[in-house]
């Protein structure tokens, strides 16, 4: 009625009467959410909050931590419980509510990863680190996202100045020739396709499978020409077709498909469906031989004899087809090598656990591969090179004899050296025109790509003019064995290589052994007490050498591993071994193993140790009891090479500014002794402790240590956040350019278990027993965090502080001037 006593009064745009129904609706809501948060009613209660929120916006802020707190636990019910997809609706209701949530950001980012959404994952770690630039969570996330995203190959490939520059020439000298049609096969960041295009090309294509690479090149192009005149193919050249896909055939495909055993992407069915179905015919010339003896691969990416056939100087070579890479010339040689043989065999031959088995590793492809001019202890080479073949990236022909098996022989090698032959390895000479190749020579040559590595598995020491016979086959891909070898697979235990570097280390193994005899004194101690209840004994190691030798003292115990894997390789060797996974007795003895072999933390270390702490007897033993984190810092040009891309080694080409969005904050894996590097500081810093009985962190005793679960930057989820910072002298000027870091573990039952009336067993519970993750031994490899920028220091005796972050088991570092 108009005129009435609240018809001219509004509040945000409403009545009222309305306000006040709103107000009370959500306070409904708001009282329901804390009944159903305290029955432990998850969904109901992240219903009427998201109610209330929807209601009473005003009140978000004050809600913000308990939201994400019911958010985090709903979303992950209701992904295992219903699926991906009904998780995602959870994420659109938090989004509606919070749209600029770094933590909902983050989440989402691990949940899209998790489920194979990659492309769009990186999107929401980016916004999530951007916002909380200093979490570690969330640099983590992200680094992990970006990884997955883009191989790590492609950075030192496009800083490989020799290897663009080649390419470049090559490009330009047929375009200038008249092939300039050109298709750009796997074209990544369209580097080469900037080339052919600034050379003259008529036309060029990019194919690029990738989606994100093709967004990248997209931008790269962008960065490049005002009007980029390159059309960008996001498919596989094999679903390409004339005038579907393209108007017309090519007359030049440029491609890089190729791996360190030279054809593992599949450039040999690639090229030949391309001269099948996309390219013009090849100028008529005759054959090349499809054999060139050579006794090893040439030394380094140069020049050889110009033997172009008369027929290259037709007049119209627009209308034949052409391909760079033109050939490659393939040589292999044995080599002795105890980085490589620790990985693919068992060498610690004092372990009785496998009744005389052949031990080596299983491999999921025919090869692996390695930088053999930076293995750790270097390698021997055994054998001269072989040459194995000579592919013809030209010739149909030659192209289908190779995926027919035509090649398949014997090859016999002689042996220039004694020693143990631990690996066949692969090299080649990829020859872009006559004029110009890249070689992969690990002894002499410096290039991006890595070597492939055929294990041998079964072969004896040799000796000097010894005849080794090789097999090989190739249907496409390269693969290599050594004839002899014996093949018994019923007599073969395969294990994983981060199984096998466990074994072969003397060190760990050693040190785990000493343990079990601590383990063994207490138990012997406690079983004149206890009832006849077996102990229950859970060994988290990649092989539970502690946990079985405890049981051959003590055979009615119960082994428990962490892994399926672990425990389907047990049964194989008929040894029965139950899960943690199914603890429901205390545990008497626990071995942990908390670093992977890349070097890094296992992932939810903490929350399984915070769940073994609820497992523990009071009396229970632990091994190793704590870890130590120790940083160092150090200077190395050649791991900036593969961090992030320099517009200098790109002849021309600006690419930096658009693909270090994707640049490598976090190296895994790094043999850093074998690693060309410059040391900052001669003794690493400790930085933290953690107790692996109690999952608790200290700071170490010179270090300043701050302690908040919110502060500025940071997620509000993960957990506590603990920064420690420290001040280091540099002792002259330097360039700090990534910190390198590794553990310490350690471990003694001293004051830790009831007296033991035995004297020896005493001594032995108060002997001390440590373990580092780095050195010639260990079964680990180290891991680095790059510096956002390298850190010059410009004087000498100069002060630094050391930053760090710890949230849980995820750290991130920095070093800054003071």
């Amino acid at each position: 009625m108009p005129g009435g006593p609240t018809s001219g009064r509004s509040f945000n745009g409403k009545s009222k009467p309305q306000v006040v129904s709103g107000y009370q609706v959500a306070e409904r809501h708001l009282q329901s959410f804390e009944v159903c948060y305290q029955r432990g009613q998850i969904g109901k209660a992240f219903s009427h909050l998201s109610l209330a929120l929807c209601i009473l916006p005003q009140i978000k802020e004050q809600y913000y931590s308990r939201y994400l707190d019911i958010f985090e636990r709903w979303s992950a019910t209701v992904e295992e419980n219903n699926g991906f997809q009904q998780a995602m609706t959870i994420f659109e209701v938090a989004l509606t509510r919070y749209p600029d949530s770094p933590d909902i950001h983050h989440l989402l980012a691990k949940t899209l990863y998790r489920n194979g959404n990659i492309h769009e994952a990186w999107t929401y770690a980016v916004m999530a680190q951007k916002a909380c630039t200093h979490d570690p969570n969330a640099q983590e996330t992200r680094a992990r996202l970006t990884n997955a995203l883009v191989d790590r190959w492609h950075l030192p490939m496009l800083n490989d100045a020799n290897r663009n520059s080649a390419f470049k020439r090559a490009i330009e000298a047929a375009v200038n020739q008249g092939y300039d049609v050109v298709l750009d096969i796997g074209s990544g960041s369209g580097l080469l396709s900037v080339y052919a295009k600034r050379a003259g090309a008529r036309a060029v294509y990019a194919c690029e499978v990738d989606k994100f690479m093709c967004d990248m090149s997209g931008n790269i192009l962008q960065a490049n020409f005002n009007e980029p005149d390159i059309q960008i193919l996001g498919r596989h050249s094999n679903s390409l077709a004339v005038p579907t896909h393209i108007p017309e055939r090519v007359s030049l495909v440029v491609s890089e498909t190729v791996d360190a055993g030279l054809l593992g992407e599949h450039i040999l069915p690639t090229l030949q469906h391309a001269w099948q179905n996309l390219l013009l015919p090849p100028l008529p010339q005759s054959e090349p031989s499809g054999q060139q003896e050579q006794e090893q691969p040439s030394s380094a990416q140069g020049s050889g004899a110009n033997n172009q056939d008369e027929s290259i100087k037709c007049p119209s070579p627009s209308l034949f087809g052409k391909v760079i890479p033109q050939k490659a010339e393939v040589f292999i040689a044995l080599i002795s090598c105890d980085y490589i043989s620790r990985q693919t065999r068992l060498k610690n031959t004092n372990l009785p656990f496998f009744n005389g088995r052949r031990v080596s590793v299983k491999l999921e492809e025919p090869y692996m591969s390695e930088k053999l001019s930076q293995v750790p202890g270097g390698f021997t080479r055994l054998s001269n090179w072989i040459s194995l073949t000579s592919i013809n990236f030209n010739s149909l022909n030659d192209i289908e004899r190779h995926l027919s098996g035509d090649i398949d022989r014997t090859l016999a090698i002689p042996c220039i050296k004694s020693g143990v032959p631990d690996a066949i390895v692969l090299a080649f000479n990829l020859y872009l025109n006559e004029d110009d190749y890249i070689s992969t020579n690990p002894e002499t040559c410096s290039t991006l790509w890595e070597n492939a590595v055929y294990p041998v598995l079964d072969l004896p020491k040799v000796t000097a003019g010894e005849v080794v016979e090789i097999e090989l086959n190739c249907s496409g891909i390269i693969k290599l064995s050594v004839l002899s070898e014996n093949r018994n697979e019923d007599d073969c235990v395969n294990l994983s290589v981060e199984t096998l570097m466990f074994l072969n280390s003397q060190c760990t193994v050693n040190a785990f052994l000493s343990a079990a005899k601590q383990a063994e004194a207490i138990l012997k101690n406690q079983s004149k007490s206890r009832t006849p209840d077996p102990f229950i004994v859970c060994d988290t190691t990649p092989f539970p050498v502690a946990g079985l030798s405890l049981r051959s003292e003590f055979p009615n115990c119960k082994l428990y591993v962490e892994e399926e894997n672990v425990q389907k390789m047990l049964k194989e060797i008929d040894i029965d071994a139950h899960l943690c996974e199914d603890l429901e007795d205390e545990v008497d003895i626990l071995f942990i193993w908390p670093v992977t072999k890349e070097g890094t933390l296992k992932d939810g270390l903490i929350k399984k140790l915070l769940m073994y702490r609820l497992m523990m007897a009071e009396t229970c033993y632990v091994f190793p009891q704590t870890l130590e984190l120790v940083i160092g810092l150090i200077n190395s040009p050649a791991l900036g090479s593969m961090t992030r891309v320099d517009d200098s080694n790109t002849c021309g080409v600006k690419i930096a500014d658009v693909f270090n969005i994707v640049k490598t904050q976090h190296h895994l894996d790094v043999p850093l002794d074998a690693l060309p590097h410059s040391l900052i500081i001669q003794e690493p810093i400790p930085v933290l402790k953690l107790s692996l009985t109690t999952a608790d962190t200290e700071a170490a005793d010179r270090m300043e240590e701050a302690r908040s679960s919110r502060s500025d930057n940071m997620l509000v989820l993960g957990g506590e956040v603990v920064r420690y910072t420290t001040e280091i002298t540099i002792p002259e000027a330097s360039t700090v350019t990534g910190l390198p870091y590794w553990f310490i573990m350690s471990g003694t039952s001293s004051g830790t278990h009831p007296e033991t009336t035995e004297r020896a067993a005493s001594a032995l519970l108060n002997s001390s027993i440590t373990l580092s993750s780095r050195g010639p031994d260990s079964p680990c490899n180290q891991s680095i965090l790059m510096l956002e920028e390298p850190l010059r220091v410009e004087e000498e005796n100069k002060r630094v502080a050391l930053k760090v972050s710890w949230r849980e088991g995820v750290f991130g570092a920095d070093v800054q001037v003071i």
